[in-house]
């Protein structure tokens, strides 16, 4: 699979991270606990009689919760071995999102009529890890949330079933292993496998949002990238770099990823901005053009807990962007 990296700059600054030792946070993960929170959040506020009036920033709240659920179901559940099982979470968990999005401009009765939406993908995603025995620490059987179906609102069995799940999927989630990360504890570049079905520089402009919990949006030009080859007649890297556009600082925005990064007090010490769905970075900083290749593609010592996969800890190819990098004007 084709890999996209990806820098900013601004000037002669460029965006560089360090990579975090392990990791326990992965899109599978953040899928299933970000949709359980959207879902008691949103049942909080819908679950009342007609005419109640609904909180525009609570709701904002669960649209952008919903939305980074879709976000790391797609990237959780779209490579070659997705299961059946997987494509129908991750497609359960676009429909909810895009549900209850399309849902808030009309009003109560239509978040209602969008939350049945919610509580299958609940159940979608919890058959592909939470449901799963063989995945899941040794609690009581799943219990789906999408029935009995709500007939009436108020519903009052409604708030406990769906928090009922959320606290099944972060006792899950909290349980899961931590895993050592691709490249652990060097300075690298935000990045991560295209899909066939996506151009390079979506592919690019994703894995950073996936990585750092902030969007490249059209301000985000592409300043240069730039193809590399392991061996004849294929492409193996490819390198995005994006410039800053006028009404952004590079430091106010690394400082803004930074605080995305950092870990919460909470279970899991999940990381604070809940864009952030594959959290392999430990923290962004910036580092001028000429100093590039002092950092990246240049080992750090660090002592790894258990034994990495094979050649999940190479970093030769960002040596090689860093020499690139320096070579544009």
């Amino acid at each position: 699979m084709t890999q996209v990296y990806v820098t900013i700059r601004s000037g002669d600054q460029f965006l560089i991270a360090r990579k975090q030792v392990t990791n326990a946070w992965w899109s599978s993960t953040a899928a299933a606990v970000l949709l359980t929170e959207a879902a008691s959040k949103l049942v909080t506020l819908i679950n009342v009689a007609p005419g109640t009036a609904v909180s525009g920033p609570d709701l904002a709240t669960c649209t952008g919760l919903l939305k980074s659920a879709a976000v790391a179901a797609v990237s959780a559940w779209s490579n070659r071995r997705t299961t059946p099982a997987e494509v129908t979470a991750r497609t359960a968990v676009q429909r909810a999102s895009t549900e209850v999005t399309s849902a808030v401009e009309f009003g109560l009765a239509a978040l209602q009529g969008a939350l049945p939406a919610v509580l299958s993908a609940i159940d979608a995603v919890a058959a592909v890890g939470v449901a799963r025995p063989s995945l899941a620490p040794p609690t009581a059987p799943w219990v789906p949330v999408a029935t009995p179906p709500v007939t009436a609102w108020p519903d009052t069995t409604l708030q406990a079933r769906v928090d009922a799940a959320m606290v099944a999927v972060q006792t899950w989630a909290t349980a899961q292993a931590a895993v050592v990360v691709n490249q652990a504890w060097q300075w690298a570049l935000p990045g991560g496998g295209k899909s066939d079905t996506e151009t390079a520089d979506a592919a690019a402009r994703r894995e950073f949002m996936e990585e750092t919990g902030f969007v490249l949006d059209a301000g985000f030009v592409r300043s240069f990238s730039q193809e590399f080859s392991q061996a004849p007649n294929r492409v193996d890297f490819i390198l995005f770099c994006f410039e800053v556009p006028a009404d952004v600082t590079l430091a106010d925005m690394a400082a803004v990823i930074n605080q995305n990064l950092a870990a919460r007090s909470t279970w899991l010490g999940r990381p604070v901005g809940s864009g952030v769905v594959d959290w392999e970075l430990n923290s962004v900083s910036l580092l001028a053009k000429d100093q590039l290749t002092t950092q990246l593609g240049m080992a750090q010592p660090v002592t790894l807990p258990g034994t990495p996969r094979p050649e999940s800890q190479s970093i030769d190819w960002y040596l090689r962007m860093a020499q690139y990098i320096q070579t544009q004007p």
